[in-house]
């Protein structure tokens, strides 16, 4: 025997040097050799005793960082010892072959001399093969695949088995699979063992590899283990739904997704014209501008990579990243360095300072520029305007509503900074101190909604609404003259577009159904509900001077932000109202069969098919309904790392399954980041998918996040847990104001805690009890 050539051979060596289970082998690298000399060395072997082997081929080119050699060179299965010698030697003549040239002028590298080994490998009869890819060939960094089938591996990799497939978020630790008719299935515990197996052969290597294996008795066997020669780029994407996923839980459909990059675009084309005094219109700029969000399987995330571009514009961005990531719940991401020019970086430092004093006055101004562009929506909207005045309109208001609204940002790291200093000062009383925010917008609908509710039981009113049953029954109603009815149609007016999931277009709101009102009210009714709101709780704040400064602005600028998100849900809802006119008119036209047809649409579309310039479009609505409908079976990630472009995954033929790999995981005991305080015990109530209808009274609400339009769910709830947030989310600022103890950042809280389990959780240190019953 000579040297062994080719990583394959060399890659065997190394994993049986780290432990790493491995059947035996031996490596035959002399292609002269004879066939004596060859049942020497399989006798004095541990093959000696095996009733059959595999031979596979290990060039020294093959399996390269770049390139795979697939399909170059022979692999033998079920080899007895009889046949060994002229299987090694049809391995050892396959680099003359004329394929073999073929392949080298193709990929350019003729004349490429190629040595080889050949490894003679025990046999393992297993009851199932497969392959694990330690990142997603397609470009998913942090997901590893495993595909399995029974038999030996050449069926698998044949497709001559049915196979699953496994994809496993390391992150999340969450996984979803694709099931073939009559492939095998294998528990949590095994996939747990393969992507652990997997992440250790990764380390050793130092790369993402392809590797194939064997499992015999719930033993897992190494055969082979190679690089993943697909991933070639070295441009990295980081997509992360912290804070995002309040506003856009689960699927966001065409229409809305597109509307939202819009407008993350126009306002963040403004920020940098507040920071740097010019229009910024290079390529890097406006391609960084345009990809502030994205939607990746039907759902929105942050594609995090451009945020810290921009925040590196930032005078000391060092001391401001690690202060925006605790606020937004955001983990630790690659930071992208921005580079730009001395003169620039000193005019953003005059600019940042002049925010830190002007950032209140300037929201108020964007109050009064809502307002505005409000007034003029309602002035000139009407529901017999023609698409293409609609679209006019719709531009306008973007025009007179965008190009401020970046100071949000800015009120943003206002309150975050502020309270950041809060908690370093007093980090124990940092709750209390910005709690009680008087006149917070996200309140308002329940302190109106409370008004209604004692008016309505105070003059008897509730049978005539229980007679109400559909839309057209509230509608009839609204429509007639009575104090009660000037007082819905108001509401609705001010705070119709408050509601679940209220940032997504294709939601229904107390506007676009205001049946949905009526029986809210009902509820509240029945129930005596929201007598705790709107009444002032005393907070004890410090004599030191500096403190209660800073407890001041903090407070200030949390009020600030709920104005300005309870504006940007009327600003949704203005816009709801325009493309529901246009889809009244589509369907009336024949382009579209109903009218909810429109939100599979993206905004571009919708104008193109004003214009005539779109055709097909009920074919294309179809495909995208068939295509998100595919979405909605698999798993929302919080975060996901890409190599290379990101595209949205192909829908398959296989049945999906998504699982939470939860075992390990206390399933009693949680330590979260406390929010409001307050010591309490409940039943819990897991809410994966809000709904009017649901009874979260005296109970202990455990969400994945919520979103605004929660409000109505969280006023008659006893605690709130949530998997995702931070000290300024929404549940966070709603919660304190409800005076509800809340706890957030516990992750995958909703997979472990059932409903109707017994809860004691702490709004003061964070810690979550399941209590036996």
């Amino acid at each position: 025997m000579r040297a062994a050539h080719g990583s394959k051979a060399k890659n065997l060596l190394i994993l049986r040097e780290n432990g790493i289970s491995v059947p035996g082998f031996v490596v035959v690298g002399d292609k002269d050799i004879k066939e004596s000399d060859l049942n020497d060395i399989l006798s004095s072997s541990l093959l000696a005793d095996k009733g059959t082997v595999s031979i596979r081929s290990s060039s020294s080119l093959e399996d390269a960082k770049t390139l795979s050699f697939a399909g170059q060179f022979k692999t033998f299965l079920n080899v007895p010892k009889g046949e060994v010698f002229s299987k090694m030697k049809k391995c050892f003549n396959a680099t003359s072959s004329e394929s073999l040239q073929t392949y080298l002028d193709k990929m350019d590298m003729t004349g490429r001399s190629v040595k080889m080994s050949v490894i003679i490998q025990e046999m393992i009869d297993s009851d199932y093969s497969g392959v694990i890819f330690t990142a997603n060939p397609q470009g998913i960094l942090n997901e590893t695949v495993i595909t399995i089938g029974r038999g030996t591996g050449d069926k698998v990799v044949e497709d001559k088995t049915p196979t699953s497939t496994y994809y496993y978020n390391l992150d999340d630790r969450l996984y979803y699979s694709e099931t073939q008719i009559g492939a095998p299935t294998i528990a949590t515990k095994m996939v747990d063992s393969l992507v652990n197996l997997s992440s250790g052969i990764k380390d050793i290597f130092g790369r993402e590899m392809d590797i194939e294996f064997a499992i015999k008795d719930d033993m897992i066997y190494i055969l082979q283990a190679r690089p993943i020669t697909t991933l070639t780029s070295r441009i990295v994407s980081i997509l992360d739904n912290s804070n995002l996923v309040e506003s856009y839980p689960n699927i966001t459909l065409p229409l809305s997704a597109s509307f939202v990059k819009s407008a993350y675009t126009g306002v963040m084309r403004g920020l940098l014209f507040r920071l740097t005094g010019k229009q910024e219109n290079s390529s890097t700029i406006e391609k960084t501008l345009k990809n502030m969000v994205v939607s990746y399987n039907g759902r929105m995330y942050y594609k995090i990579d451009n945020w810290y571009y921009i925040i590196n514009l930032l005078p000391f961005s060092k001391k401001i990243i690690p202060i925006w990531e605790k606020s937004l719940g955001l983990s630790s991401a690659r930071s992208s360095a921005a580079n730009i020019s001395l003169w620039t970086k000193l005019k953003v430092a005059s600019n940042v300072l002049k925010l830190a004093f002007t950032t209140p006055r300037q929201m108020q101004q964007l109050e009064d520029t809502f307002f505005e562009a409000e007034k003029y929506f309602k002035e000139t909207y009407s529901e017999s305007m023609p698409n293409k005045d609609l679209l006019k309109l719709y531009r306008e208001l973007g025009a007179k509503i965008f190009p401020k609204w970046d100071i949000t940002l800015a009120n943003d790291m206002y309150a975050f900074i502020h309270t950041g200093i809060i908690s370093r000062k007093a980090p124990h009383k940092v709750e209390a101190y910005i709690s009680d925010v008087a006149n917070i917008a996200s309140i308002e609908p329940l302190i109106k909604l409370k008004e209604i509710v004692q008016y309505i039981q105070e003059n008897s009113f509730e049978k005539e609404l229980a007679g109400l049953r559909t839309d057209k029954d509230a509608r009839y109603f609204l429509a007639m003259e009575g104090d009660l009815q000037v007082m819905l149609n108001n509401y609705i007016s001010c705070y119709g577009d408050r509601y679940l999931e209220e940032l997504k277009l294709e939601s229904s709101t107390y506007r676009t159904d205001p049946i949905l009102l009526i029986r809210q009210i009902e509820e509240y009714t029945k129930l005596g509900a929201l007598e705790k709101i709107g009444h002032a709780r005393k907070v004890n704040l410090p004599n030191n001077r500096r403190l209660r400064k800073e407890i001041e602005r903090a407070r200030l600028g949390i009020r600030n932000r709920e104005i300005s998100r309870l504006n940007r849900t009327r600003i949704y809802g203005m816009v709801r109202t325009i493309f529901l006119s246009i889809a009244r008119n589509l369907r009336l036209g024949g382009d579209i069969k109903t009218e909810r047809d429109i939100f599979y649409l993206t905004m571009d579309e919708v104008t193109n098919l004003v214009s005539g310039s779109l055709s097909n479009a009920q074919d294309l609505i179809s495909n995208r309904k068939r295509q998100y409908a595919y979405f909605e079976t698999l798993p929302q990630y919080h975060r996901l790392v890409f190599s290379g472009q990101i595209t949205d995954k192909e829908s398959p033929t296989a049945k999906t399954n998504v699982v939470d790999d939860t075992e390990g995981m206390d399933q009693k005991h949680f330590v979260g980041t406390p929010c409001s305080l307050g010591i309490v015990e409940g039943e819990a109530i897991v809410i994966t998918n809000p709904s009017d209808n649901l009874d979260t009274t005296g109970k202990i609400l455990i969400a994945k996040s919520t979103d605004p339009g929660w409000v109505f769910l969280m006023a008659n709830a006893k605690g709130i847990i949530a998997e995702q947030g931070s000290l300024l989310s929404h549940t966070a600022i709603v919660s304190r104001e409800l005076r509800i103890p809340s706890v957030v950042g516990i992750p995958h809280i909703t997979k472990v805690v059932k409903t109707g389990d017994r809860i004691r959780m702490n709004g003061r240190t964070g810690k979550i009890e399941v209590l036996d019953v």
